[in-house]
C-alpha cells in the first residue's frame, strides 16, 4: 500500500500537538503541586506549633487524655533508634541473624559511580532502570 504523504505529516504535525498539551499539562499540574506543598508545610507548622503547645500543657497538668469539642488526644511515646557505629551493627546483624532489623535499600549514587567506573555491582545488588521525564520548565 502507497504511503500518502500528506497522512503523515498529519499524523505527525497531530502528535506534536498532543505530546506539548502534555507537557503543558505537566507543567500547570507541577505548579498546582508546588502551590499545594506551600499550603501542606504551612499547615504541617501550625500542627506543630499546636502539638508542642499542647504537649507542654498536658506534661505540666499531668495530663494523659484531653478532648475538645469534637477530637481528642492522648500523650504517648513514640521510640527513635539510630545507628551510631556502622560496622558495629553491621557486625551485630550478620553474628546473630537479625536482618529484621535492617532496610534492604541501596543508594543509589555510589552504585552507579560504581558501575561507571567498574561495571561492576556490590555482592546481593541488582539494579533497574526507569525512563521519566526529568527537566520541566517553562518556555
Amino acid at each position: 500500500m502507497p504511503l500518502d504523504l500528506e497522512d503523515v505529516t498529519k499524523e505527525q504535525a497531530d502528535t506534536s500537538a498532543r505530546m506539548g498539551q502534555l507537557v503543558d499539562k505537566m507543567y500547570d499540574i507541577k505548579l498546582k503541586t508546588e502551590i499545594l506543598n506551600q499550603q501542606i508545610k504551612a499547615l504541617n507548622n501550625d500542627k506543630k506549633e499546636a502539638e508542642e503547645e499542647l504537649l507542654k500543657m498536658m506534661q505540666h497538668h499531668e495530663v494523659e487524655f484531653v478532648g475538645g469539642t469534637f477530637a481528642r488526644a492522648k500523650k504517648g511515646i513514640k521510640l527513635h533508634a539510630s545507628v551510631s557505629s556502622k560496622v558495629d551493627f553491621y557486625r551485630w546483624v550478620v553474628d546473630n541473624n537479625a536482618y529484621e532489623f535492617t532496610q534492604a535499600r541501596v543508594s543509589a549514587a555510589p552504585v552507579k559511580e560504581m558501575l561507571d567506573d567498574s561495571n561492576l555491582l556490590p555482592a546481593g545488588v541488582e539494579t533497574y532502570t526507569e525512563e521519566k521525564i526529568t527537566s520541566l520548565r517553562k518556555l
